[in-house]
């Protein structure tokens, strides 16, 4: 523990935000850690302090921009007099109880049983912690028993071929429903609040139908790109020009003369690296770690062309999630390497088709951005990051010899931080660098050494590939330009080009047609779109998404249309997979724009009611419901009504009539307003859901980001359903299609928006 934690001693400081140059972004907080774990600053109330060395010996400093860690204030629930100031640090190894417990620690508590906001929202894991609640500062322990941590520190390395763990797949459910429910009332406990739940006074009988439902969930589409936090991510087969990327825990593969998609669902958590055979019709996908070893990090590699797992590497041995995959070249493509996320980057070595583990080695305690083979050498792995360009030489024995190209011997002084790689013919390498520099790697004298170094972007290079006839194409997420270089003409600019700034920085370039110096080129974008097009023609949006938290969604009640909000600010109303139109609210916090921003972000539920000329509601999340009169035929709404509430509001909807409006908060409780008399009337609830037209079907959507579809009414605890799984977080809106065909779902924290047909 004590090298875990690291005390300061003084004030309380202020909560602190810092706003990038982008203004779409949502304000990152920056502080310098301590070590590798976590550094907490003491700022007990009771004016004690502790002091204990840091792991460096280093004193904390704020540096804003540097997203290096967040300070937030922990509170002991029972006695708020008890509270500290806490330093958390992004990059730890340690789960996420294993952190309560050493808070709990500070704060001189026995044990720490869960962790609560303000507004008593409970943070379920560290993602939540960093994502869901980025804006929060201030959060509750509670006091309890807490459940025992297992580890992987003592496991030892097998070299046995893994086997596929069916149990990661997920299916149906089928519990027993002999204990049905015969109109009493329920207690249900949500985030550690009981709710008593009663039957409806006006049911006749309680004798319902509480088996699985014979309806079945299949993924339709995958709306958008995740280019906003992950590279590398954007490919096209060989063999069926599809595009392959992954949005959540889905694998894409889009079919863009047919529109047409097929998915790769067998993930269960969000897809952190993708990486596609040199000669095979053949991928492998690794995911992150999820919060239980039903959804531990592993690779799974899969048929192209079937959809069918072919093999599951690293279950159970893998810790936090796969950094970077990638195939070898020569002999046949037979290894697959990956680079885990943890504390110390382990690489690790397959023979993929017979799950046998070839080798492994820790490579860098810093970040690394990725791994590749060699295309000239199979036994040749380069590993890149901060600081780090390393080329390994697999022995027979699995073990590695190691060369570092960026090192004082080699010349190298300054730092760098490589971001992407890629092979020239004759085996030399090209590196991008987060200065915006591309330099030319040569072997001489048994190493690696840079031999030519230009300044081809103001700032990160993001992506570059050698084009077949040996042309480099770069691109950049800051300055949003395309390059086209001629490296045998002294790196002379072919043609260049720049995207627009509605379209986001450059993430992942590649090849409309593999292997062919075709002009065109599929662009993805760190604002999650596809763009297509080439550097002598403008570029046009193939795939579009929300860049940003997706909270809102609403489906038309009679057509095929639906529309979506989120944290970027844009509304988009889409039909027939594509988007139709496109606003993005632009203003400041004002009065007239209250309802669609509370506070600094975005809509958080809207929908139409039409009474008369015509009536808009919006909930917010300061828990007021703003009522808005349509002027002009529907061109103008002016407010003409705020109705007061006691919680945040997370979705709302009208009833048939018009004459009532019903809200859900963030806790989780249901309230009904009359709205001719605008009076609300309280009534507690289980979780955010959504009935079918049809009042036969109920679909649920959870924080685990599971998706199940009970039968309606469903008025039993054991209840039988259909369950799927393809987001890590939220599920925050789930709605059923006027149709009853598809329903609709949004990920909080992923920006994912699926379709979902019911057959």
């Amino acid at each position: 523990l004590l090298n875990k934690l690291s005390y300061l001693q003084g004030e309380q400081t202020e909560r602190m935000d810092y706003t990038g140059k982008n203004k779409d972004e949502i304000p990152k907080r920056g502080e310098t850690s301590f070590g590798n774990r976590l550094t907490v600053g003491s700022s007990s109330s009771t004016g004690s302090s502790n002091s204990l060395p840091s792991s460096t010996g280093s004193s904390a400093s704020t540096v804003p921009g540097s997203r290096e860690g967040r300070r937030i204030l922990i509170v002991n629930a029972k006695d708020p007099t008890k509270n500290s100031r806490v330093l958390l640090n992004p990059k730890t190894s340690q789960s996420f109880e294993a952190i309560l417990n050493d808070w709990g620690q500070v704060l001189k508590m026995k044990s720490v049983s869960g962790m609560l906001t303000p507004s008593n929202a409970q943070v379920r894991s560290l993602s939540q912690l960093r994502n869901d609640f980025a804006d929060v500062d201030e959060f509750y322990l509670q006091e309890g028993a807490t459940t025992n941590i297992v580890t992987n520190k003592n496991a030892r390395m097998s070299l046995r071929p893994p086997k596929v763990n069916n149990k990661l797949v997920r299916s149906q459910s089928e519990p027993n429903i002999k204990e049905a429910l015969t109109g009493d009332p329920i207690t249900i406990t949500v985030r550690g609040k009981q709710h008593i739940l009663h039957a409806s006074s006006k049911s006749k009988s309680f004798k319902v139908d509480s088996s699985v439902p014979k309806e079945t969930l299949k993924l339709d589409w995958v709306y958008g790109y995740r280019g906003m936090d992950s590279t590398e991510n954007l490919m096209v087969a060989p063999a069926t020009g599809e595009l392959i990327y992954y949005v959540a825990a889905v694998v894409v593969l889009y079919d863009k003369n047919k529109n047409h998609q097929r998915h790769y669902t067998e993930h269960t958590e969000d897809i952190s690296a993708l990486s596609l055979h040199p000669k095979k019709d053949v991928a492998a996908s690794g995911q992150k770690q999820g919060r239980s070893r039903r959804n531990a990090a592993h690779i799974r590699i899969w048929s192209l062309s079937t959809l069918e797992t072919l093999q599951v590497l690293g279950n159970g041995d893998i810790r936090i999630g796969i950094a970077s995959l990638a195939f070898s070249n020569k002999n046949k493509g037979s290894l697959v390497a990956a680079v885990e996320s943890g504390e110390n980057h382990v690489m690790r070595v397959w023979q993929w088709e017979s799950g046998e583990m070839a080798g492994k080695a820790n490579t860098h305690r810093d970040l690394i951005s990725g791994v590749k083979f060699h295309p000239q050498e199979n036994n040749l792995v380069i590993t890149y990051g901060r600081s780090h360009l390393c080329f390994w030489g697999k022995r027979r024995d699995g073990a590695f010899d190691r060369a570092d190209a960026i090192s004082p011997q080699n010349g190298s002084t300054k730092p760098q931080t490589i971001t992407c790689i890629d092979f020239q013919k004759n085996g030399d390498i090209f590196t991008g660098d987060l200065d915006g520099k591309i330099t030319t790697w040569a072997l001489r004298d048994g190493g690696y050494v840079a031999l030519k170094e230009i300044q081809a972007h103001d700032k990160s290079v993001t992506c570059i590939f050698t084009m077949p006839e040996g042309s480099l194409v770069s691109g950049s997420d800051t300055d949003r330009r395309i390059t086209a270089w001629d490296p045998l003409a002294d790196f002379a600019i072919l043609a260049e080009t720049r995207l627009p700034e509605i379209a986001g920085g450059v993430r992942s370039i590649v090849c409309q047609v593999p292997g062919k110096s075709e002009p065109g080129l599929f662009v993805g974008t760190t604002k999650n779109l596809i763009l297509e097009g080439g550097l002598q023609s403008k570029f046009q949006p193939l795939v579009v998404g929300h860049a940003k938290q997706l909270w809102a969604l609403a489906v038309h009640p009679s057509l095929p249309v639906f529309a979506s909000a989120g944290f970027d600010r844009n509304i988009l109303k889409w039909k027939n997979h594509k988007p139709e139109w496109r606003v993005q609210s632009k203003s400041d916090l004002r009065e007239d724009v209250q309802s669609y921003s509370y506070p600094s972000k975005s809509v958080t539920h809207g929908n139409y009611q039409y009474t008369g000329g015509g009536t808009l509601a919006m909930a917010s999340q300061n828990g007021n419901l703003y009522l808005y009169k349509a002027e002009r035929g529907g061109w103008v709404f002016r407010r003409s009504m705020t109705l007061s509430g006691k919680l945040p509001l997370a979705n709302f909807d009208w009833s048939t009539s018009g004459e009532f409006i019903r809200t859900q908060s963030q806790e989780h409780d249901i309230f009904y307003c009359i709205f001719k008399n605008s009076n609300y009337v309280e009534e507690p609830t289980i979780a955010c859901c959504d009935r079918s037209y049809s009042k036969t079907l109920l679909a649920v959507g959870d924080v685990d980001g599971h998706l199940r579809l009970f039968r309606h009414p469903t008025i039993s605890s054991k209840a039988g359903f259909r369950e799927t799984k393809s987001y890590s977080s939220y599920v925050s809106q789930a709605k059923f299609t006027a149709d009853d065909a598809f329903i609709i779902t949004t990920g909080g924290t992923d920006a994912a928006l699926m379709q979902w047909k019911l057959t």
